[in-house]
């Protein structure tokens, strides 16, 4: 197993060294204490590899490197402060009091003498390969991202006063602010390292969370016709609308920008295509402008409409031009042609003939 080895042939020799000079009895029961933590980091750093390494190859498994570091308030399951006996070791080497011999003992697990403040950075680590080998679960693929709201159920204690401790539950937010370290050329990079090992890409592909959003918005769509009485959709999400899942994906807003990027021309073919299958509709709920008997032009407020459903031979508008051709096909006349849609012509205009007087009171 990870590190025994090591642990065990180290723990011999101190066996040896003790019997030839049996100690007082407070100091063998305070070596038997220092003994019975080590075995306690040696566990530690077993599982958190094995924790860690879960769904890796085996390729992966063998690069694999214990930070180094064990949370201060971390505590066994057994109700051991390990942790704090890690400061104290440290705390001891700094003033010079740790005996070599455990000196050498933990070197040779890995710990490290001074982790300043890399100790918050190393723990979201662990929760990224945590939250990775979730994603991997059932022979899954990993799309290399992690949510921008996704909150993470910590594996592990926070350190008080520690580097990001506000980010400490947003997993999502964090693996954003490495990429931008990552593309201002700040990352260190032994930490790029560790992120490029995992699998995290430094841009996330709009094909990625396009396809994540399309499944989204055909899981909508069939809950609406299954909820319809004549099993329909008005090819609509309001825009505040969120999904359910965890976590919640703004299913409205991606919905506009699908057809902000339609009318600008910028929207690709294909995910034009597959919008339409699913039924999405390009324009809803646009005003109705009516003619009313002044000749002056008034929105129908209680008579909405899709400008969609006055193309002919098709329900979906191509492009910006095509949506002035139908906007203008629908605006009202008056009875001489002349259109009130706001853009006749000045002599057009002077044409259309006055309103005859009304009529005398009474």
């Amino acid at each position: 197993s990870y590190m025994k080895p090591a642990a065990q042939g180290t723990l011999s020799y101190m066996k040896s060294q003790s019997s030839a000079r049996p100690p007082p009895s407070a100091t063998l029961q305070s070596q038997q204490k220092w003994d019975d933590m080590f075995e306690c980091l040696v566990h530690f750093i077993e599982e958190t590899r094995e924790k860690c390494t879960k769904c890796l190859s085996d390729e992966e498994k063998s690069t694999w490197i214990w930070d180094g570091n064990v949370p201060t308030s971390y505590k066994t399951p057994c109700g051991k402060a390990l942790g704090r006996w890690i400061n104290n070791q440290r705390s001891a080497k700094a003033k010079g009091t740790l005996k070599d011999d455990r000196e050498v003992r933990l070197v040779s697990t890995g710990l490290k003498w001074s982790v300043l403040t890399t100790n918050s950075w190393r723990q979201m680590v662990r929760e990224l390969e945590i939250y990775v080998n979730e994603q991997r679960k059932n022979g899954q693929m990993w799309d290399g991202n992690v949510p921008t709201n996704y909150k993470i159920k910590s594996n592990f204690p926070t350190v008080p006063g520690a580097e990001d401790a506000d980010d400490e539950k947003n997993l999502g937010r964090w693996v954003n602010r490495q990429r931008s370290l990552f593309q201002a050329g700040k990352l260190k990079k032994d930490r790029q390292r560790d992120l490029e090992r995992i699998g995290l890409k430094w841009s996330v592909l709009l094909t990625t969370s396009w396809s994540t959003m399309f499944e989204s918005l055909k899981v909508y769509a069939e809950e609406k016709r299954k909820a319809s009485p004549h099993n329909t959709w008005d090819g609509n999400v309001p825009a505040n609308f969120k999904t359910r899942t965890n976590p919640p994906l703004s299913l409205g807003r991606w919905v506009n920008r699908q057809r902000s990027a339609f009318a600008k021309g910028r929207l690709k073919q294909e995910y034009v295509e597959k919008l339409e299958v699913v039924g999405l509709k390009w324009v809803i709920h646009t005003r109705h402008v009516r003619t009313v008997d002044n000749g002056d032009d008034a929105a129908d407020e209680n008579n909405d409409f899709d400008a969609g459903e006055f193309v002919q031979g098709s329900t979906n508008m191509r492009n910006n031009n095509n949506l002035a051709q139908q906007k203008s096909a629908v605006a009202p006349v008056t009875s001489n042609g002349v259109m009130l849609n706001g853009t006749n012509s000045p002599q057009q205009v002077s044409s259309i003939p006055p309103l005859p007087p009304l009529p005398p009171p009474g």
